[in-house]
């Protein structure tokens, strides 16, 4: 049952013994194309992944909701949530910071993300049925609403397979950590500052969790303080099942190493000689669509300068500092 995706991303006990190292790329690449109109590559994509159908939720850009791509052969739906878009973003969920009440008391989760995981509950729920597998994947924003929504689709009883968060912010305490339903596995690239984020303001400032407000950590510990305070106060999000740490292969370091397509080319580059045809075939696509370029891209057909060859053959190259 499933057969291509079940060939394309392994599930169940695969987990438990290998990883085979496309499904970090082919599901990175997925989130990336979840930035993009569905009609720019639907019929290319559904070709590639031999799906059966795929389909967008829109999202609300207006109110920082993130789209969702999602892929569907027989009983197996993959949906990969789309990123944080744009500066002002990035201020709403500043303005946002606290914390709200999310899954079982008292667990709690990052104000903002709260808010976004209870609006896009309606139209998720029409895209898939009980008797669905579920794989949920997601880059910085869309990470941290897949692993509140898996956890909590674990725990209404649906079968979810360990989602995969890449770049993923702490979005939960520790109550709502511990009481998880489910399994992750975390993708970051060394150096990037947003898996440490949001800091635990409450040991800077002694104020209740819906009270504080981003600026009132500016204030206290200016300038590079902060960042320094931020490394040294906090340990990555408890329970990850998988904590892979991306060799920093192919990157161009005149840009945040956070970058959607920052993660979209070490993925790739990981890959080594053995990348198979439906990876291959996937990188062509997000390559004509601009997607391993910084973002935004000024020309698409800049990408016909960017070598698709994998950097080392069979896995991923050495970290140098």
């Amino acid at each position: 049952m499933g057969a291509p995706f079940d060939r394309l991303f392994p599930g169940g006990r695969m987990y438990q013994n290998y990883i085979q190292p496309e499904t970090a790329f082919m599901l990175m690449a997925l989130d990336a194309l979840a930035y993009l109109p569905i009609a720019r590559f639907h019929d290319e994509l559904s070709a590639i992944l031999e799906a059966d159908d795929i389909g967008e939720i829109t999202g609300d850009a207006e109110k920082f909701v993130p789209g969702i791509l999602w892929a569907r052969n027989a009983n197996r739906v993959i949906l990969a949530y789309q990123g944080t878009v744009g500066t002002r973003a990035w201020f709403y969920y500043v303005a946002g910071a606290g914390a709200l009440p999310y899954g079982p008391a008292p667990g709690r989760c990052f104000a903002p993300f709260v808010t976004i995981a209870n609006q896009l509950w309606p139209e998720l729920a029409a895209v898939f049925t009980n008797a669905d597998r579920l794989l949920l994947t997601g880059h910085s924003l869309g990470a941290a609403v897949a692993g509140m929504h898996s956890t909590e689709l674990s725990r209404s009883g649906l079968w979810c397979e360990p989602s995969w968060l890449f770049a993923c912010p702490r979005f939960a305490d520790q109550a709502y950590v511990s009481a998880r339903i489910g399994s992750s596995i975390t993708v970051n690239l060394p150096y990037d500052a947003v898996p440490l984020l949001p800091p635990n303001v409450i040991d800077y400032l002694g104020n209740s969790l819906p009270s504080i407000r981003w600026e009132q950590v500016w204030r206290l510990l200016p300038g590079r303080l902060a960042i320094g305070a931020v490394q040294a106060a906090q340990e990555p999000l408890a329970g990850p099942d998988q904590l892979v740490v991306l060799a920093a292969a192919n990157l161009p370091f005149n840009t945040s190493v956070h970058q959607t397509y920052q993660y979209l080319r070490s993925c790739w580059s990981g890959l080594g000689g053995n990348a198979t045809p439906a990876a291959v075939e996937l990188a062509a696509l997000c390559k004509s669509l601009g997607l391993f370029d910084p973002w935004p891209s000024a020309q698409e057909g800049r990408l016909a300068e960017v070598d698709l060859t994998p950097a080392v053959a069979g896995g991923l190259l050495p970290w140098k500092g």
